[in-house]
């Protein structure tokens, strides 16, 4: 499946700059080339020099003019049909869940549990127009390892969730502690169906309440970047 690329605000700057080289030094140059082989062979014409230099300049000023809004009209089209896929795009987040009214703004809301160890009940959303796929979640570990990942093989459609993700590290049947660095980010890593490639980072923070200790959303780094 062919790979969606976009135009960026400096890429069409730097498009817009080499046209307009183009013409300036196209400007420059083709007056001494008209000099150098038309005006100054000797060849017999019916029309006079001057009659020769209002056509071609006319010619050449009508071309110029041609294909810079050509260029324009080219840049506009393509940005047009970029917007229209990049609001078609999947955006991964990391869902929210509500603990009440009785509790204090920082420690209502939470993304599921944590510990050294582990991390358990996560909910990621799919809040996109798109399909989202070849899902990973990235963890930094305190080990020789430095990251951990999580891979999934499912898609999520958009306004769908893929609930209950566990991150954790087992040896056959055994937990192994993973030794979860939540200093650093978390990222959630994904493609759409043309393998056009995002990524949703967070910067996570613990509380414990009645014992357990919640995980929550600190700090929203990127979503759908």
């Amino acid at each position: 499946m062919s790979r969606k690329t976009f135009l960026k605000s400096k890429d069409i700057i730097n498009i817009g700059v080499k046209t307009m080289l183009i013409m300036i030094i196209a400007s420059m140059l083709i007056p001494f080339l008209i000099d150098k082989f038309i005006f100054g062979n000797s060849y017999r014409s019916n029309i006079t020099n001057g009659e020769w230099a209002s056509f071609l300049g006319s010619l050449l000023g009508g071309l110029i003019g041609g294909i810079g809004t050509l260029t324009a009209v080219l840049i506009t089209v393509k940005e047009a049909r970029n917007v229209e896929y990049r609001r078609e795009r999947p955006i991964l987040i990391l869902e929210e869940r509500d603990r009440g009214n009785n509790w204090r703004v920082d420690r209502r809301f939470y993304i599921g549990y944590a510990s050294d160890a582990y991390i358990d009940s996560l909910e990621i959303k799919n809040i996109g127009l798109g399909i989202a796929t070849n899902i990973e979640i990235v963890v930094e570990v305190v080990d020789e390892e430095k990251i951990f990942i999580k891979s999934f093989g499912n898609v999520i459609p958009s306004d769908k969730s893929l609930k209950g993700i566990s991150i954790e590290k087992r040896l056959w049947d055994f937990l192994c502690p993973l030794n979860i660095n939540y200093e650093e980010p978390i990222e959630i890593r994904y493609e759409d169906l043309f393998g056009n490639k995002y990524f949703t980072k967070y910067k996570l923070a613990r509380f414990e309440s009645e014992r357990i200790e919640y995980l929550q959303i600190k700090e929203t780094i990127s979503v759908g970047n």
